[in-house]
């Protein structure tokens, strides 16, 4: 009771709430003091709501303080996963443990000298150097022979191979006629080889099929202006060159595509020819 006015309710005032009542004048009805009890209660909850805030405000600052100033530790648990290890940074103290006098006494016993081991001494022999030949390499040209014509002082007339280095390919017959059909070089003349091949005369297309070459040749390869003889020596130069090559026996000549039974009146080409055919 306060004041002598009888109260409802017991109610346990604080030292705080007793100055209040007072200074408010001590003479008020129940219900005022009861609005001020109230008053006084939502007060108190709502400063115990902003502790608690402030609280967990400062918790969550300190663990946002912690994870910076330890980031490298957490990743480095993060990356290693389940790893016993620990970082480098951390010391772990080892932890001794007594050893049993047993063991102690045993590791006390002289240890017994090792028995002598026999080895067995071997000469070195000299190692032998085997050198391995290396292929040589595959030059880009080849040698070919081709064939011209000689007339001695006689008059008599015959067929002198040459050698030349010809590039390599996939057609080395074509590329060895042409070459034939363009003449002799220099140096040749002066060993007084010459060409009976009519002059214009051109390789048109080269087939070897079962040991015959079939050579298509222009139609300047009609007109030989050195009679019977030339025309002997000119078919004597084209297949003695392409004999030259293991796969050739024989040569079937065309002219202009087509096969022709006589080169001149009295010269057959209607069949293959062969070396023993002259």
């Amino acid at each position: 009771r306060l004041q002598g006015w009888p109260c409802r309710r017991v109610v346990r005032l604080s030292r705080y709430d007793v100055e209040i009542f007072k200074a408010a004048g001590g003479h008020c009805c129940i219900q005022r003091y009861e609005c001020r009890i109230i008053q006084i209660m939502a007060r108190k909850s709502i400063l115990k709501n902003y502790g608690l805030l402030i609280f967990w405000v400062l918790f969550l600052i300190a663990v946002a303080v912690f994870v910076v100033l330890n980031k490298e530790r957490i990743y480095y648990a993060i990356q290693n996963g389940s790893k016993t290890s620990s970082p480098p940074s951390i010391y772990v103290p080892a932890i001794v443990q007594p050893v049993p006098k047993e063991q102690t006494q045993q590791t006390q016993e002289p240890a017994q000298e090792p028995e002598h081991e026999i080895v067995e001494t071997v000469e070195a022999q000299p190692l032998e150097i085997v050198s391995t030949p290396v292929p040589a390499p595959i030059s880009a040209e080849r040698e070919r022979i081709i064939y011209f014509t000689h007339v001695d002082n006689t008059g008599a007339i015959s067929q002198i191979q040459t050698q030349r280095l010809i590039p390599a390919s996939d057609t080395p017959l074509f590329d060895v006629l042409n070459v034939m059909f363009q003449g002799p070089t220099t140096a040749e003349l002066k060993q007084e080889l010459i060409s009976l091949i009519p002059e214009n005369t051109k390789v048109l297309s080269v087939q070897v099929r079962n040991g015959t070459a079939y050579i298509n040749i222009s139609e300047e390869l009609q007109y030989n202006q050195f009679g019977k003889e030339g025309y002997d020596a000119c078919l004597k130069q084209i297949i003695w060159t392409a004999t030259e090559f293991p796969t050739v026996q024989n040569v079937q000549i065309f002219i202009e595509g087509e096969r022709v039974a006589y080169l001149s009146e009295s010269i057959w080409i209607g069949s293959p020819l062969g070396r023993e055919d002259f």
